[in-house]
């Protein structure tokens, strides 16, 4: 507040509950600033109702976050989807944009829906791997950093079936690392890692 030339006894006069309130209308100021809004302007640093303001400047924040988001997903998608496979039983292939997050999260009642920061600043790459018979409904969520599986699993995060890894193991190794493993059984190596958390009902 000093830094932004605010009078702590002059907040009181914009939110009603001092202390739930309060915490919004600093939220509210130092999400302003990021926006690059005008600090002297009093109409900004004293609005009418903290709540509204708070709620506003949040919503502004998240869709250009969500438009940045959308943006570095769809370049990560154009720069990995030569990495897409298939046989006679399945596919996999990267994420193309949010909306696939939110559905794959939806079926699969995991929370990769999140994963959409991580995609965009490169943290991790997300696959999906579907029935070719059905490619519309979710069957494996895959997370991959450095062109590793670190995450494969299924509705629920339960694990996926031996025919499922061998799958992964031979897109992994043939397509992800550019050689051809010829009549393995053997399945890919899982980091332990936190496993996609389920969505909390």
């Amino acid at each position: 507040l000093k830094e932004l030339n605010i009078k702590l006894e002059l907040v009181d006069k914009y939110v009603k509950d001092a202390k739930d309130a309060f915490c919004e209308y600093i939220d509210y100021l130092q999400i302003s600033k990021i926006l690059e809004y005008d600090m002297k302007d009093k109409k900004i640093l004293y609005p009418p109702n903290a709540q509204e303001a708070h709620d506003r400047v949040m919503k502004i924040q998240n869709d250009l976050k969500d438009k940045m988001y959308q943006k570095q997903i769809k370049k990560r998608y154009e720069e990995i989807k030569k990495y897409t496979y298939k046989n006679k039983k399945y596919i996999i292939y990267p994420v193309k944009n949010q909306k696939e997050l939110v559905n794959e999260s939806k079926q699969q009642n995991n929370c990769v829906k999140t994963y959409a920061e991580r995609i965009a600043n490169g943290t991790c790459d997300i696959y999906f791997m579907r029935l070719l018979s059905n490619v519309k409904k979710s069957l494996v969520t895959i997370e991959v950093r450095n062109n590793k599986v670190v995450q494969q699993r299924t509705k629920n995060n339960n694990d996926t079936t031996n025919n499922q890894k061998k799958f992964l193991e031979l897109w992994e190794r043939k397509i992800l690392n550019g050689f051809t493993i010829i009549g393995s059984t053997y399945p890919i190596t899982v980091f332990r890692r936190p496993a996609f958390a389920m969505i909390r009902k």
